[in-house]
């Protein structure tokens, strides 16, 4: 928002979560309109919409409140149905961009090396996994929100689990869970494609750091620099991220020991503000991108 004022380019926030404050009408054919005290906005005055970490209203209905929860999912989404500005990224693309295995495909597909991955409930099944990766794999979640929910936002982190360490049978049933050939020892590396930008970052370690946990946002915390992509991983990003018809995307690589970078995940809605600090211009390609057709709308 910041970026954009500095430019002269008026922007109307709506907190999703607030919905109910605001006067939202969808005409399916001819657009959207949004209002509230003096702020208006019409689809077709608009520019470009960042989707970003949507939330629905806290409605207390009782038996009602999760149907009317639905609705305003169903609302949102339609958003971005109709005719209007540029998204970024299409709430529907975002939705299916989400799902980690399709993007471990669209990686490889993409020319990217990708660790071996399963997803499993079988714990036989994920016992044999991580005896062929040498006794650990790497554990993760199948997948980050797409909605926030009105209690907070909860993550699981990735961490190394050893053939002794899974749970009981009937526990791990309960729900797959992601086994991944881990890439140790390993540096981070994320990259922030905007389109046809893009953007790499490393975190610097110090001899200090073998020890660390594998999902570095547990870890203790070390400055990140700009960070010189290859060419051809480069085009590889922005192949990825075009074919998971997404305009944005953040992505983990972990660097192995032989300079290798091997493609974690996707997040097609990620953080980036502690990159934009470290002065990687992130801010200013959105901007670019939501301003791309020249009009001076919001």
């Amino acid at each position: 928002m910041r970026e954009l004022d500095e430019r002269g380019v008026p922007v109307v926030r709506l907190n999703s979560e607030r919905g109910p404050d605001w006067q939202l009408t969808l005409d399916p054919f001819e657009g959207w309109q949004i209002a509230r005290g003096p702020h208006s906005l019409a689809a077709s005055e608009c520019v470009g919409v960042w989707w970003r970490r949507p939330e629905v209203p806290v409605l207390a209905m009782g038996d009602s409140s999760e149907t009317l929860a639905d609705q305003w999912r169903m609302f949102l989404g339609a958003l971005a149905t109709t005719p209007g500005p540029t998204w970024v990224s299409d709430p529907g693309q975002i939705r299916l961009a989400e799902n980690k295995a399709l993007q471990l495909r669209a990686a490889r597909a993409a020319g990217l090396n990708v660790p071996r991955t399963i997803w499993t409930n079988d714990v036989n099944t994920a016992r044999g996994f991580i005896e062929s990766c040498g006794g650990t794999a790497a554990v993760k979640s199948l997948t980050t929100a797409w909605w926030e929910e009105p209690d907070g936002a909860s993550f699981v982190y990735a961490s190394l689990l050893s053939s002794s360490e899974l749970p009981r049978a009937a526990r791990l049933a309960l729900a797959p869970v992601v086994f991944q050939q881990p890439v140790t020892p390993k540096r981070d590396i994320r990259v922030t494609v905007v389109e046809e930008t893009v953007i790499a970052a490393i975190q610097i370690l110090s001899d200090d750091d073998a020890d660390r946990p594998i999902d570095w946002r547990l870890a203790e915390q070390h400055p990140w620099a700009a960070y010189d992509l290859p060419e051809r991983v480069s085009d590889a990003c922005r192949e990825l991220v075009s074919s998971l018809g997404l305009r944005f995307g953040a992505i983990d690589f972990a660097l192995d020991a032989d300079d290798r970078l091997w493609f974690l995940e996707l997040n097609p809605n990620g953080e980036w503000g502690w990159l934009q600090r470290v002065g990687l211009p992130i801010a200013e390609a959105l901007a670019d991108t939501l301003t791309r057709s020249g009009s001076t709308g919001g």
